[in-house]
């Protein structure tokens, strides 16, 4: 059920901000039997992203009803949250003297469907020709203003599933809808999501599951041209879960216990 403040809608205002400048942030949640995995890690990471953008006078209880809500006729699906400032009272991107009432947006959908089952024959990869810019300002929330993933989405093919976004000094940092992970021999590597990217929510499942089990992680910069130095690596999401890297470019990557391990307990 898709609903605009708790009521059944499919469209919203010309002068919402969201629409007008990317003004707001939004969520991606699985559900598999009528239950929203990881819901607590997503409402934290919403109101995260509202307090970095200023967003305010929002209700989390009020949230949390809405969801429910639009969950009410959904077995399986993604779940879509996504929170404007509202909508635009005069022209401009200034919001300072104004007082907004946020927009709540809840979006149910399919679970998609992939050609191939990547998540157990692996993926082929490589460097996207687009970098992902640096604001601190930014990073680690799920803000609307996608335009960066939205052009480096050109590189995505069906040869190349997920492709590789680095900075301009060829730090890897992400995915274009995802995180990555390193192993070698040493332990596990993970880029900093400090000044770019996005802190996924299964991307930190990850690292605290393995300092649970004692495993070397680290998460530190990664060079492009450092990848040979791994024998396997993996992109993952809320959505598609983990992806094993078989190959990135000409540089090839192994299957390792690990991998399988991680997956079946995150």
């Amino acid at each position: 059920m898709n609903l605009l403040n708790g009521n059944p809608a499919s469209s919203i205002s010309i002068f919402d901000r969201g629409f007008m400048y990317g003004d707001g942030v939004f969520e991606t949640v699985l559900v598999k039997n009528r239950n929203p995995k990881d819901i607590d890690k997503h409402y934290e990471r919403l109101i995260s992203g509202c307090n970095a953008l200023n967003i305010k006078n929002i209700d989390i209880e009020t949230i949390i009803s809405y969801v429910n809500k639009s969950l009410s006729d959904q077995t399986d699906c993604i779940l879509n949250i996504i929170i404007t400032r509202g909508d635009s009272l005069s022209r401009g991107y200034r919001y300072n003297d104004f007082k907004f009432t946020p927009n709540i947006v809840t979006i149910t959908s399919e679970i998609p469907i992939y050609k191939k089952d990547y998540e157990k024959i692996g993926v082929d990869t490589k460097f996207s020709n687009y970098i992902i810019s640096k604001n601190k300002n930014l990073s680690k929330i799920k803000h609307l203003n996608r335009l960066e993933q939205i052009i480096a989405s050109q590189d995505i093919s069906d040869e190349y599933p997920e492709v590789i976004m680095c900075d301009k000094n060829d730090n890897i940092i992400e995915g274009v809808s995802s995180n990555i992970f390193f192993i070698s021999s040493e332990g596990v590597k993970t880029p900093k999501i400090l000044d770019c990217g996005v802190e996924g929510i299964t991307r930190n499942k990850i690292i605290e599951y393995l300092k649970m089990e004692k495993e070397n992680i680290e998460v530190c910069d990664i060079k492009k041209d450092e990848i040979s130095q791994f024998k396997s690596a993996f992109f993952c999401n809320t959505v598609r879960g983990i992806w094993q890297i078989n190959s990135i470019e000409k540089t090839k990557f192994g299957s390792i216990d690990l991998i399988k391990n991680i997956r079946a307990n995150i």
